[in-house]
């Protein structure tokens, strides 16, 4: 990842959230590890009752946000990730991702988790202007954004979307040759810049029991007034 910026526009800000993000470098990913046991067994505790979580601040926040994006029936991604716990208990993946599940199952934050090898430039967080497609995770099919949906790209390649889904995208999926990430937490109404830096330290921190020479630094998050071309325009303070 070459840039440690995420410019978020004026429009996104007007939500009401304050997204944060962190480049996480030196990765080993690993298929099997013993490390997380004992935080993968307390996660599926969630197995057949997490209403917990899922009636947490967080998660009504969650709702609210894509409420306000128009969507008032969308699931956001951290609801759907509890309650597929909730149904069918923790799916071990590999020590990076398996990380990122634990905190995003404590929390039922919407959170996104990509490979940075092939990020080369700032990140973006926009209200799409309609027509922009990704093809999500786990899908075999292009998802078109509608006009006010929520994104995040870099050099116009998107890298998530909350709109039709709440889903990060394909291209980007955490593999076993992935050596960075960026971890992108969007917030909600009930979140803090705090609480996002706080979800991104969780993650940094379970990563590091199997990883040991990994390095985290935050992203350098800078309010921008509109877009053109991808260009930033500096909003006045």
């Amino acid at each position: 990842m070459d840039s440690n910026t995420v410019f978020v526009t004026d429009d996104v800000r007007a939500l009401g959230i304050n997204p944060v993000g962190c480049h996480i470098r030196n990765l080993d990913v690993q298929a099997e590890t013993d490390a997380l046991d004992a935080e993968i067994n307390e996660i599926n505790q969630l197995t057949g009752d997490a209403s917990e979580v899922v009636e947490s601040d967080v998660v009504s926040g969650s709702r609210e946000l894509f409420r306000r994006l128009g969507r008032p029936d969308q699931e956001p991604a951290g609801e759907q990730l509890v309650k597929l716990i909730e149904a069918r208990g923790f799916n071990r993946n590999n020590n990076v991702v398996d990380a990122y599940n634990i905190v995003g199952a404590r929390s039922g934050a919407i959170m996104g988790m990509h490979d940075a090898g092939d990020i080369s430039g700032p990140i973006t967080i926009r209200r799409a202007e309609g027509g922009e497609t990704m093809l999500p995770i786990f899908h075999e099919e292009l998802e078109t954004a509608a006009e006010g949906d929520l994104i995040w790209e870099s050099q116009e390649r998107i890298l998530a979307l909350l709109g039709p889904i709440s889903r990060d995208a394909a291209p980007f999926k955490v593999t076993n040759d992935t050596t960075e990430v960026v971890i992108m937490v969007p917030g909600n109404p009930t979140m803090s810049e705090a609480d996002g830096r706080a979800l991104c330290q969780q993650t940094f921190e379970l990563i590091k029991r199997t990883c040991p020479s990994a390095e985290m630094e935050f992203l350098d998050v800078q309010r921008v007034r509109a877009m053109s071309n991808c260009v930033a325009t500096p909003a006045d303070d």
